[in-house]
């Protein structure tokens, strides 16, 4: 797990816009992480596999991509044993109970519906990230 002094979150949306908002939303209400935007679930998991690569702290995760969707992101992340403990927070547009249901099974932290409106999105990361990297402590991570 990262323990610089920034919380480090990793951001994950096939959307640009919505990477954008996301870290624009991120910084205003967390201005003590760092924060690092990925657009492909392949990203991620060539990131994650570098020697002495930093754990994030926390990683939100959009479910609709191509290529590599986010579900199978997340199988990938639970499957390394440094990684299963990471929080990873299900924050997608997709409303359906059966998708909900694949990522609590898969080993999602948290599923979150994407708001319509910039402040709603604020107000859900702020909450988000306090109970993940402020209240919450999880065995073996930032120990």
């Amino acid at each position: 797990m990262h323990t610089g002094s920034k919380k480090l979150v990793f951001i994950v949306d096939d959307d640009d816009d919505d990477c954008t908002i996301l870290l624009i939303a991120f910084s205003k209400v967390r201005p003590d992480c760092q924060l690092e935007c990925y657009t492909r679930g392949r990203e991620v998991v060539n990131r994650l596999m570098q020697k002495n690569a930093p754990i994030p702290n926390l990683i939100l995760l959009d479910l609709l991509m191509p290529q590599m969707d986010g579900l199978l992101l997340l199988q990938q992340i639970r499957s390394n044993p440094a990684l299963n403990q990471v929080p990873v927070v299900i924050f997608t547009q997709a409303n359906s109970n059966g998708r909900m249901v694949e990522c609590y099974q898969a080993g999602s932290s948290s599923y979150i519906r994407k708001p319509g409106s910039f402040e709603e999105l604020a107000r859900l990361i702020e909450v988000t990230s306090s109970y993940w990297l402020d209240t919450v402590r999880i065995a073996g991570i930032g120990q």
